[in-house]
């Protein structure tokens, strides 16, 4: 939902026309979002919720090695021939959440999913849940695992 408000002022600085502008600019960039062009992922910052959006790096990677048969295993015991960090986001809890968007290579095809993964403070790393048939592009949200 978006919520605009314009609201006329007379003045000589053509304030009215440039809210206008911005509010035609910002209508073409929700359209072309919904067409596909670029997929925003808004983030809400509060204490205990998720984080911004991540780049696979070496932590995201440890991360997924360390729950990788487990996933394979809630695929219904597949083989994972090849799988990549698309991108993540973290929750810091009592230990850290993290919440993956992997592209992987199973019987043959390739399959987008979101996995949940729990780091305790010792940790240890424990696969919470799977979201398979997940889009290519879009957001990663905790409720993607409801």
């Amino acid at each position: 939902m978006i919520n605009i408000h314009i609201e006329t002022v007379k003045d000589t600085n053509n304030t009215a026309m440039l809210k206008i502008a911005l509010l035609v600019v910002g209508v073409a960039y929700v359209c072309n979002a919904a067409e596909g062009v670029k997929i925003h992922c808004p983030i809400t910052r509060m204490p205990g919720g998720l984080g911004i959006y991540k780049k696979p790096d070496d932590v995201s990677q440890r991360v997924v090695q360390a729950v990788i048969d487990d996933v394979a295993a809630r695929l219904g015991n597949v083989l994972i021939l090849k799988w990549k960090v698309r991108k993540y986001r973290t929750q810091v809890v009592a230990g850290v959440n993290y919440y993956l968007k992997l592209k992987v290579k199973y019987a043959g095809d390739i399959h987008f999913i979101h996995i949940k993964v729990f780091q305790s403070l010792d940790q240890k790393y424990t696969l919470q849940a799977v979201a398979p048939g997940m889009p290519r592009s879009g957001c990663i949200e905790a409720t993607d695992f409801e």
